[in-house]
């Protein structure tokens, strides 16, 4: 049964009690006006409790029987008669038709009458989800500090007195002008090492304003800055990123070189905590300086002074503003945001790509324009932490960078490099015979030391040298050359002069 028959037989059985009911009072009436005459009934006062009917007509019976003589009227009696009737059954009716039904309670077209229960409503208890919350941040920060400790324990010992001997140093040689021609050393990595008195203000601003403007006052770490990123980490299922400082990043690029390369956790907590040795042991100044000695800056040069020399074919401490801007904006992304691009010829647009040197192997092409939005940033930055006026970022920004870059020649192609070679053999040779030490050992000052070695060569005549020798048109073809039946070159009375090449070296490139 739905609700609506319900409803519908619900009313169809109040009626009828209605019907039943009124049928009773009016049968109680009848015997009131018969009997009416006869009796004396006793005044009700007000306030007094109404009976029953059937009390109230058996009270009117019995005072007709014991004879008494109402001083009322035959009217009177039965008006008051009928008002107690009408009281007892108003209760009745009030108690009867006020109860509620309950759907549930229908069963197999049987309706039972019963009064609903109150739900009872659920309050949240605020204290208890605020200690459960509680609870549950102080058994997570536990096992962060657990594995933290564990990470720590295992992390290997490290000298940050020492950091320079953890790098290799390019030597680098100088022409009879003073250009760079050429670099050495053990590593991939071009480094030349540069004092913090002589890098330029507008250079250590521009990293730190784009990098960690909180430089000056942490001590090793941002831990606001960390908690982010986990944060980050955890609900966008990325890896770990973006929270390193200029100290945390120091410690990764000598330290932590084997996983630097790595987003997780653990080399977070490692470096945080070799950050902090860091900061204990060093300045903030010898940390600023050894972190831009070591910061990767693309095309190959690793360090400020690398890269001044590499791009603008200048000293570190003569870059100006806007130099200063693009080369902090490489460290984000150094291979990709990369001043200058070396490409395969048949990879060179024409149409696009704005071409700064050819060679026969390569062409190298202008990129400073990817890492424009990042160049504007940071002199933005810098502006807002008040390093620059307002005035000095609006000059920059106005700048071309394009006019800006002059890439020394030795990062572009290798000038004279048997000329090169020649003079490091010498230096070696100087380097054994001065200092009384085996070849070894002298090799190893020469390409990890960092050592500045001026030369004699002039690198314009160098440069029209190598091309006119490099041009087969200035060397005639030999002719009226005579050869025996083996294929060496023998002279006019048959004697050998030249052995053909197959005849010295076999297939396998043996003599």
């Amino acid at each position: 049964m739905d609700n609506r028959d319900f409803e519908r037989e619900y009313e169809k059985n109040r009626q009828q009690e209605i019907e039943d009911f009124f049928a009773q009072f009016d049968k109680i009436s009848d015997d009131f006006s018969k009997s009416g005459s006869d009796s004396e009934d006793e005044p009700i006062t007000e306030g007094s409790a109404p009976a029953e009917p059937t009390i109230q007509v058996e009270a009117v019976r019995s005072r007709r029987h014991q004879g008494e003589k109402s001083k009322k009227s035959p009217a009177s009696g039965i008006a008051s008669g009928i008002g107690n009737v009408f009281a007892g059954i108003g209760g009745k009716l009030k108690n009867r038709y006020t109860t509620e039904y309950d759907v549930s309670d229908v069963a197999d077209g049987e309706m039972t009458r019963k009064k609903k229960k109150k739900k009872k409503k659920y309050r949240l208890n605020v204290k208890r989800v605020i200690l459960l919350l509680l609870c549950i941040g102080l058994l997570a920060c536990a096992g962060v500090g657990v594995y933290a400790g564990i990470i720590i324990k295992n992390a290997p010992e490290i000298d940050p007195d020492n950091i320079y001997s953890m790098l290799a140093q390019s030597s680098v040689l100088y022409d009879s002008d003073g250009n760079v021609i050429s670099t050495v050393g053990s590593s991939y990595e071009n480094r030349t090492i540069i004092e913090y008195s002589d890098l330029p203000e507008n250079l250590c601003n521009a990293f730190i304003a784009i990098e960690d403007k909180t430089f000056w006052t942490h001590h090793g770490f941002n831990i606001v800055r960390i908690f982010g990123a986990i944060k980050e980490s955890i609900f966008s299922g990325n890896q770990i990123g973006g929270t390193s400082t200029i100290t945390q990043q120091l410690a990764r690029n000598v330290f932590l070189t084997d996983t630097m390369t790595q987003r997780s956790i653990s080399r977070k907590i490692a470096e945080a905590w070799y950050s902090t040795r860091i900061e204990k042991k060093l300045s903030k100044e010898k940390i600023l300086e050894a972190y831009l000695n070591t910061i990767d800056l693309g095309f190959g040069s690793h360090g400020v002074q690398a890269a001044a020399q590499a791009y603008f074919s200048k000293d570190v401490q003569d870059l100006d503003l806007i130099e200063c801007a693009s080369l902090a904006a490489l460290p984000k992304a150094p291979s990709k945001f990369a001043l200058v691009k070396r490409l395969n010829p048949e990879d060179v647009d024409p149409d696009n790509d704005v071409i700064i040197y050819e060679s026969a192997d390569y062409t190298y092409v202008y990129n400073g324009d990817l890492s424009k939005d990042r160049r504007l940033y940071a002199l933005k930055s810098m502006e807002e932490q008040g390093l620059i006026t307002k005035e000095e970022r609006e000059a920059a920004e106005a700048e071309d960078l394009l006019t800006h870059i002059h890439p020394n020649m030795s990062s572009l192609t290798e000038i004279s490099s048997y000329f090169a070679d020649y003079v490091v053999e010498e230096v070696i040779k100087d380097f054994m015979a001065d200092r009384h030490i085996d070849y070894q050992e002298a090799h190893d000052i020469v390409y990890n030391n960092g050592l500045q070695i001026y030369t004699t060569m002039n690198t314009t005549i160098q440069m029209a040298l190598e091309e006119e020798y490099a041009d087969p048109a200035n060397f005639p073809s030999v002719a009226k050359v005579k050869y025996d039946s083996a294929g060496n070159v023998v002279g006019k009375n048959g004697k050998l002069l030249l052995y053909a090449y197959n005849n010295v070296i076999s297939g396998d490139e043996n003599f």
